[in-house]
């Protein structure tokens, strides 16, 4: 059997209905921006199982503005480089970013499975880095992604969380 509430909240001495609340995104505003940090990092190490959560496109966590220039790399399930080029982060969370204004080579995605690299060009966060899979392509007003975080340093989500 999989990693409870339960477990959660009693390695955090938290009521489960706390942890409930944060990990179901319910009233998530209404908590600390670090027990909710703690909740989700403890809910990885653990094993949660996220998979339950993924109600789109209902939002995970707090955003927070920054439209500043990523570097951006598709790349096949196997590893090959797909397309490269340039794209504007609209927004960040503990969860993705949104990218628009995108300025590939290619201006398509592949048909086979893939991710996307990001890189922070500048700004507070310059240098983050993630690899990402699609939750929701956006046609209007423009073309964009919103992108969730698969792989991402715990240093990076750190990084994130100090300007949520």
């Amino acid at each position: 059997m999989g990693v409870t509430k339960q477990q959660i909240a009693d390695r955090l001495n938290l009521d489960r209905s706390t942890v409930s609340k944060i990990l179901n995104n319910r009233s998530i505003h209404n908590f600390n921006k670090n027990t909710v940090f703690k909740v989700y990092q403890t809910a990885r190490e653990m094993g949660y199982d996220f998979s339950a959560h993924r109600r789109l496109p209902q939002r995970r966590s707090m955003r927070h503005v920054l439209h500043q220039r990523a570097r951006v790399r598709i790349c096949t399930q196997g590893g090959e480089l797909y397309d490269e080029g340039e794209a504007l982060v609209e927004d960040i969370s503990l969860h993705g970013v949104y990218l628009s204004s995108f300025q590939m080579s290619k201006n398509a995605l592949p048909l086979e499975p893939f991710t996307i690299q990001i890189q922070l060009l500048e700004g507070v966060l310059r240098g983050l880095r993630a690899e990402c899979e699609i939750a929701r392509i956006m046609m209007e007003p423009e073309f964009g992604l919103g992108l969730n975080f698969v792989k991402i340093s715990e240093r990076n989500r750190e990084r994130i969380m100090d300007i949520l």
